[in-house]
């Protein structure tokens, strides 16, 4: 299980830096030139002065280029946000939805979700309760990326077929973890 966690988790940071490597080739169109001269000196003549109070005889006042960057990476972060927000959730089929309405139950039936759930009931249960839990807004993790997770989580329990530690159990805990949670309140 460890294995295929980091094997998990190695994917998710190769999308990750793929993600990463394309703004970068967004952000290298963003020229300099294109700010307009008084914003530029609105910016130095900002910065310069809020640090002037911070700085030590001797050392010099930031340059413009310094600002430059801070701007572009303000920029990324800002369309990475709005990548994670805008990105399109994840698709259930109309019966799982059903089935993952009882979720908070104790008498949760995982067979029915197993079973509509074309046998990845891990997929559905584990993307339904991060999504619950806020992890997607929290860490700012795109759903095509967790859903990926999720189905290489799936993959790794289904690989060797054993009858009891299966992807079948693996969700039943899950689900099972979650109703304790909701009931002592520790949610």
């Amino acid at each position: 299980m460890v294995l295929i966690f980091a094997h998990a988790c190695a994917l998710i940071y190769s999308d990750y830096r793929r993600l990463a490597a394309e703004e970068d080739d967004e952000l290298s169109e963003v020229q300099p030139d294109a700010v307009p001269q008084e914003v530029r000196d609105w910016l130095a003549s900002t910065f310069t002065r809020q640090m002037a109070c911070t700085r030590r005889k001797g050392e010099e006042k930031p340059k413009f280029k310094s600002v430059a960057h801070a701007i572009r990476a303000g920029i990324f972060v800002d369309r990475m946000y709005r990548r994670v927000i805008n990105a399109p959730m994840m698709t259930f089929p109309s019966d799982v939805v059903e089935v993952l309405k009882d979720l908070n139950d104790w008498s949760f039936d995982v067979y029915k979700l197993d079973n509509y759930g074309n046998g990845q009931p891990i997929k559905y249960l584990g993307y339904d309760l991060l999504n619950r839990y806020g992890i997607f807004q929290k860490f700012k993790v795109p759903s095509v990326v967790m859903e990926n997770f999720l189905c290489r989580i799936e993959e790794g329990y289904s690989r060797h077929k054993n009858p009891y530690h299966n992807n079948l159990h693996g969700a039943d805990v899950a689900q099972t973890v979650h109703y304790m949670l909701c009931q002592t309140g520790l949610m």
